[in-house]
Order: C-alpha cells, then structure tokens, then sequence
C-alpha cells in the first residue's frame, strides 16, 4: 500500500488541465468565491474523521485532530470528493484503494482512494471517501458530497446554494423497500 506522503511525492508527471486559465478570485452575491465562466469556488473544511471519534472516546486530545481548509471548486459534472496528494497527506488518512477515473480530455487513470474524510461546506457536513489528486492541485467537490449536503447550484447564477425545498438542514431522498 502506497502512502499520502509517498503518493505526493510521485504525483509530479499528472497533469492539472482543470485550473489552467483562471481567472483571479471574484465573489458571487452569496459570498463564494467565482474564478472563469461558471467556475463556483468555496471554502471546504476537511477534518479526519478517525481523529474525531479518537478525540470522542478521549483517546485523542481534540487540539490533535486534523483539519484543513482549502479553496475547492465546485464540479457538478464530477461524482466525488477529490482532494491534493498534500492536503491528504497533512490529514494523516490511509490509502484504501484504487479507481479508475475519466478526465474530460477521456483519458482514464487509476488513481488512490482514502476513506475517513468528514467535509463541512456552509455549517453542513458529509462524512465522505475522496480520491487522491496529484500535490497541489484544485481540490473538487462532486455531485455525490453535495447530494448528501443537499446543496444545488443555481444553473442561472451559477451559485452554490442550499436546495430551497430544505434551506434550513438537508433532506435526504430514501427510497423504502418493504
């Protein structure tokens, strides 16, 4: 098993097509942060959620527990969290596997999986795996986190938004089988 640390290292030959030709920060009416046409920016809190139960049964002093924020781009056309080698690395999580990923450009790339990762976007939260991108590049949030936060973003405005039919806390779909 590779580690976050080893992986960040070795991730120098992937390559970042998504960030090239941003534009500088801009803000939305709603505070988050827009960067090109259609580009949704916010500030993604990362925490490792092993540490938080270590810290629950006070087995782990709560200052150790390990979290970071980054500036992510919003990607409704992604299915998961994907998170930088680095950022990966600083939350101490494991690699837990592998998957297959399709670019935009078609290619199609293995790459680590970790698990253990709870995302706070907004004062709401997802516990979540993320797949691992090379050191320093764009965070992204798929649609799979923002479903569970029961976030939208408004396809006018093109801002992240909670889904108006639940503006106070999120609300799930579940389909019952009897």
């Amino acid at each position: 098993m590779v580690s976050s640390e080893t992986f960040a290292r070795e991730s120098s030959c992937w390559q970042t097509d998504l960030v090239a030709g941003l534009r500088p920060k801009q803000r939305t009416a709603d505070g988050a942060e827009e960067r090109g046409v259609g580009k949704v920016m916010e500030t993604v809190k990362v925490t490792n959620d092993y540490d938080l139960t270590l810290a629950e049964a006070g087995a782990l002093d709560p200052d150790k527990v390990r979290t970071v924020e980054v500036e992510a781009l919003i990607d409704t056309g992604a299915t998961m969290l994907m998170l930088p080698a680095d950022v990966v690395a600083r939350l101490g999580v494991a690699i837990k596997g592998y998957r297959k990923v399709r670019y935009a450009d078609s290619r199609v790339e293995e790459v680590p999986l970790v698990g253990g990762i709870k995302i706070e976007i907004r004062g709401r939260e997802a516990f979540v795996s993320a797949l691992v991108g090379p050191a320093g590049s764009m965070p992204l949030v798929g649609q799979i986190p923002l479903e569970e936060m029961d976030f939208v973003v408004d396809p006018k405005s093109r801002e992240l938004r909670p889904n108006p039919a639940s503006p106070d806390a999120p609300l799930l779909d579940l389909l019952r089988v009897a």
